[in-house]
């Protein structure tokens, strides 16, 4: 984990890396890195990314999310697209300072985006939450899968299963992490989310299929049109990498129930489900690892979250803004016998 790099300045950035002063400059919510809204003298809006220094390291996975999006470049999938810098390369990296005493300083990786117009999915208002946008949200995210499936998993790093997001790895980050946050009533679920792990995905895992993915389709990741409900983007590809292909409907789907957590969560990830199935045929495996899957993503989030907390508590409101909702949906999960999850999942047409 790693605290959100300190930028004295993004115009700056832009000048020398990318040679235009923004006319504006507007900082973007994020995780652990830091994003901004930049408006280019002639119009256009970019967005500037800065990498934390951590994952700025692993030149690899920072390449690897160029090379996906330049792979979608050739559809008609909404995605951003990395602008060259000067010297027609993808990413640059700036010393930047870790903290706000500007003593310590290491390399971040930056990136210029185009940016999307829309609306995020978490800002669309609960009546507009149908199941017609979920199943679309499903199709659109099984179309960019089938096309990523022709990206090849090189270089071999970018597909070692090391990546902290990669859900490939959250059995053991929650191990790692599960004594030092939450209650013991919070550590006792995280216990069940591994015991599901071990029970059920472990013993599979290796014969998984496994292909690069977005890896992080979630309700602040997804743009739609505020009147349409229409899929506009999926943005944020900085946690993508090469791991199961289910993970990414079963990570969609889990945060697809933490959004309408008080109103359908079923529902909608049966609608979003279908609508994946739809470009993306799951095998039957596949479909029966679901619940733990979803219940190993909330796990691997929670505890991600109150770690990145710890190391950054600016930023606590946004890092816990869904922790409520994701405990409500493992709880829901946890009390809920496995075969009706599956139904509520699929109904009688998947199974």
């Amino acid at each position: 984990m790693s605290t959100r790099p300190f930028v004295p300045s993004p115009a700056g950035l832009c000048t020398a890396h990318f040679g235009f002063k923004p006319v504006s400059c507007v900082e973007l919510d994020s995780y652990n890195d830091r994003n901004y809204q930049v408006r280019h003298p002639r119009g256009p809006h970019y967005v500037l990314k800065v990498h934390n220094h951590i994952e700025s390291a692993d030149r690899d996975a920072v390449q690897a999310a160029n090379t996906l999006l330049l792979h979608l470049a050739g559809t008609d999938l909404p995605v951003p697209q990395p602008q060259p810098a000067l010297d027609g390369q993808f990413t640059r990296f700036a010393e930047l300072p870790l903290a706000l005493d500007g003593h310590r300083k290491a390399l971040h990786a930056v990136r210029l985006l185009t940016y999307l117009p829309g609306t995020l999915l978490s800002e669309l208002p609960a009546e507009k939450l149908t199941p017609e946008v979920f199943q679309s949200l499903g199709t659109f995210l099984g179309r960019i899968d089938a096309a990523l499936s022709s990206v090849a998993a090189t270089p071999p790093a970018a597909a070692s299963g090391e990546a902290l997001w990669d859900l490939r790895t959250a059995a053991n980050t929650i191990r790692t992490l599960l004594s030092h946050h939450g209650t013991s009533a919070q550590r006792e679920m995280l216990q069940w989310v591994l015991q599901q792990h071990d029970k059920h995905i472990a013993p599979t895992a290796a014969a998984l299929r496994r292909q690069f993915l977005h890896a992080d389709c979630n309700e602040d990741n997804v743009l739609v049109d505020a009147e349409s409900g229409e899929i506009a983007g999926l943005i944020d590809w900085g946690d993508a990498c090469h791991s199961w292909l289910v993970a990414e409907a079963a990570i969609a789907a889990c945060y697809m129930m933490q959004l309408t957590v008080r109103q359908h969560p079923f529902h909608s990830a049966a609608a979003l489900l279908a609508g994946y199935q739809g470009e993306v045929p799951l095998t039957a495996e596949e479909q029966r690892l679901l619940p733990p899957l979803l219940a190993l993503r909330l796990g691997q989030s929670l505890v991600l979250g109150m770690q990145a907390c710890a190391e950054d508590p600016s930023n606590t409101e946004y890092l816990t803004k869904s922790h409520p909702a994701s405990w409500a949906v493992l709880d829901m999960l946890r009390s809920t016998d496995p075969s009706t999850v599956l139904h509520r999942l699929w109904g009688e047409l998947l199974l």
